[in-house]
């Protein structure tokens, strides 16, 4: 069987930078350039072709601003975002990315993204559903990093941060949960308490004790108060 080969747009507005980048690029026999753009008003022609898998974007291109050009395009390859400004990660985080580097990169660092936008697509593919939406982008301290969303199991309110428990670890962000849960709403995810939210297929079982109900979750029987306030948001599982 033929090995596969990945469809890549490149749009960066400095010279200089988008030749570097196409020549790292060129170097991965399994990518093949699918077209390049200097500014956002082209990278949006390029998008409507529909013709690439992974793009490489400049977050901040002239003429038409990239999350703009981003919002007017029904179907998006995996977006891997590179900008020298930190801060654009909170935008990259409400859009949803692959991943996310800063100017000046590394040339390792531009092939680990490549490699996670080949392996997210793959992943997509097999599951026969395409959603390059599904990784959010965490920062703690000068970090920023995509996590994704199959791996939290459920987030816990702490003053004005939020921790978000996962399979692996936990993450302490500076939001309140009222703002992450606005955002993963949009996934399996629900309110149970004023400090929870909880990952729905993560739910095993609701126990009903001591004049409470809890939520037992399916990792290691972990077990979070339910609210009556929020009962109804998990109610479809009580019997």
């Amino acid at each position: 069987m033929a090995e596969r080969v990945y469809r890549v747009i490149v749009a960066e507005d400095e010279l200089p930078i988008r030749e570097h980048i196409l020549n790292l690029v060129r170097e991965d026999p399994k990518i093949e350039i699918a077209g390049v753009a200097g500014n956002g008003a082209d990278l949006k022609r390029l998008l409507k072709k529909n013709i690439a898998d992974i793009a490489l974007l400049d977050i901040d291109l002239p003429v038409k601003n990239t999350m703009e050009v981003l919002s007017e395009v029904d179907s998006l390859p995996g977006i891997v975002f590179i900008t020298a400004y930190e801060n654009f990660a909170v935008k990259a985080f409400e859009i949803g990315a692959v991943d996310f580097l800063i100017k000046p990169f590394q040339n390792e660092r531009l092939f680990t993204a490549l490699n996670r936008a080949k392996d997210y697509i793959d992943h997509a593919l097999a599951a026969d559903t395409i959603n390059y939406n599904e990784v959010v982008w965490i920062r703690e301290e000068k970090k920023v990093f995509p996590v994704s969303v199959d791996d939290i199991i459920y987030l816990q309110s702490d003053d004005k941060y939020t921790k978000i428990h996962t399979l692996k670890r936990e993450y302490r962000i500076l939001r309140p949960l009222s703002r992450v849960y606005k955002y993963m709403n949009q996934y399996d995810f629900t309110r149970i308490h004023r400090c929870f939210v909880i990952k729905k297929s993560a739910l095993k079982s609701i126990e009903f004790s001591d004049q409470r109900y809890m939520a037992v979750m399916t990792d290691k029987d972990l077990k979070l108060p339910v609210s009556k306030t929020y009962l109804a948001n998990i109610k479809n599982k009580i019997v």
